[in-house]
């Protein structure tokens, strides 16, 4: 009768030890759940390592561009002012010259005109009105030439304006950029 019992108490706990198998499956996978759950700490750890590090080269690279950008601008500007004033010196120069010629004319005539020659030189008198009035129309084509050159300074003073208030804006744009680029830094920081 012992043996009986032993048997049937054998028997008894190995039903329960079946019971028991699905909440030792359960256990194990639960074990299973916490290892993964212990390296995610690790893996957001390289996470934000790697979204730090593409930042910073994201933040670097941009700088980089809009310095590269701002420089190649400057140049071309710096380039084109140059040109333009070199420009501008060679009009002057011009305009100078021809109101030194005008001068120079106007002298001449003013000479020509003084003279008083008695009546046997009327031929050469009208010789000298002929070629007072080509200087009085050189005179008119030098002041259009003048008029001309003061209008042409005056569209290109204008344009370099345009491109100073055009350099002016980029250095604006490129100061905001930047203003922006430390605020989203320090936005990225404080969010940290």
């Amino acid at each position: 009768m012992l043996s009986e019992e032993i048997t049937s108490s054998i028997d008894l706990l190995h039903k329960e030890l079946e019971k028991l198998s699905p909440a030792i499956d359960l256990v194990a996978r639960a074990n299973q759940a916490v290892d993964a759950a212990k390296t995610i700490p690790d893996l957001h750890k390289n996470l934000i390592a790697q979204i730090q590090t593409l930042e910073t080269d994201f933040r670097n690279k941009l700088v980089d561009e809009l310095q590269l950008s701002a420089s190649d601008i400057s140049k071309n500007v710096s380039s084109l002012t140059d040109s333009l004033t070199e420009r501008m010196e060679t009009i002057k120069a011009f305009a100078d010259k021809l109101d030194g010629q005008l001068k120079e004319n106007h002298d001449f005539i003013d000479q020509i005109n003084l003279i008083d020659f008695p009546a046997r030189l009327n031929s050469i008198s009208g010789h000298v009105s002929n070629i007072s009035s080509g200087f009085n129309n050189l005179q008119g084509v030098t002041t259009t030439l003048k008029d001309d050159i003061l209008r042409i300074e005056r569209e290109n003073n204008q344009r370099i304006n345009e491109l100073n208030e055009s350099v002016k804006f980029n250095k604006t744009l490129q100061f905001v950029s930047v203003g922006l680029l430390v605020v989203v830094i320090v936005l990225i920081f404080v969010l940290k």
